[in-house]
């Protein structure tokens, strides 16, 4: 049939079959080659359940939970812990977070075919994050560095993926309390150049020391990648971090100044060639 090439029929329907059908009468077997069967069964109810509530109460896209419950399916996952998973969904939405990076990270975990009960313990970290997140975005509105909550999911994400990767929170929330972060931007670079020099070898003090100095110095963005490059650069060739962070702070009106000089190029080049 040709209206099955497109992707959201077979996903209306599919969601159609797995919901609203019972799963003990004659559909069972037309749910099951489609790969969407849920056995009767308490465990089984449970999660049908929570996923009828997520639904419901717009947690969960059909899209999403078509494809959570194909891939319980395709890997026969337990279905013990499925419902655990909807559950942090829902701890999430009552908190307030974005829930397309908690979606995410099921999507990923079932998709390798990782049990549900670590795929949770999972969430549970990103969910964390993301609160910790949130707490971070709270800290720039109530000094005035942002104006209202952030629409979109992306400022979440990136702050919460540092901190999933071993940044520590209070050296983020020391970040956006210092006078030197001035907008979202400002945060999310100066989280990422720590995380980079944290990487290179630095301490998160020595880091937080030199992304302050740098975004004092009114490096920015682009002065952040050169003051990072400059730091692992020394580090690698055998140099003590001390006397790196003390080198590179001494150069950073230099850095400052070529980032001034790339910048009026860039406005210059956009003037003259409006399609550049």
């Amino acid at each position: 049939m040709a209206f099955w090439r497109y992707k959201t029929v077979r996903v209306a329907l599919i969601l159609a079959l797995a919901l609203a059908w019972p799963t003990g009468s004659a559909a069972g077997p037309a749910l099951k080659r489609l790969g969407l069967a849920i056995p009767p069964g308490p465990q089984e109810q449970a999660l049908e359940g929570l996923a009828r509530r997520g639904l419901s109460r717009g947690i969960i896209s059909p899209k999403d939970l078509a494809d959570i419950l194909y891939h319980f399916n395709r890997h026969r996952l337990s279905r013990a812990s499925g419902p655990m998973l909807f559950e942090v969904m829902e701890e999430g939405a009552a908190k307030g977070v974005p829930l397309s990076p908690l979606i995410d990270k099921v999507h990923e975990g079932l998709v390798k075919g990782v049990p549900p009960r670590l795929v949770t313990k999972a969430l549970r970290k990103r969910l964390f994050a993301l609160q910790n997140a949130g707490e971070i975005i709270g800290v720039l509105r109530a000094k005035r560095a942002l104006r209202r909550r952030p629409r979109r999911a992306r400022p979440f994400v990136v702050l919460s993926s540092y901190l999933e990767a071993g940044l520590s929170p209070k050296t983020l929330f020391t970040l956006a309390g210092s006078q030197e972060v001035e907008s979202m931007p400002h945060m999310m670079h100066g989280a990422r150049a720590i995380w980079r020099l944290k990487v290179a070898g630095l301490s998160e003090g020595e880091g937080l020391g030199l992304v302050r100095a740098a975004l004092r110095q009114g490096c920015g963005p682009p002065g952040l990648n050169i003051v990072t490059h400059e730091v692992a650069k020394r580090l690698r060739a055998g140099m003590d971090s001390g006397a790196a962070v003390k080198q590179v702070t001494g150069e950073l009106p230099r850095i400052r100044k070529y980032c001034e000089r790339f910048r009026r190029h860039k406005r210059h080049m956009m003037r003259m060639h409006p399609r550049w």
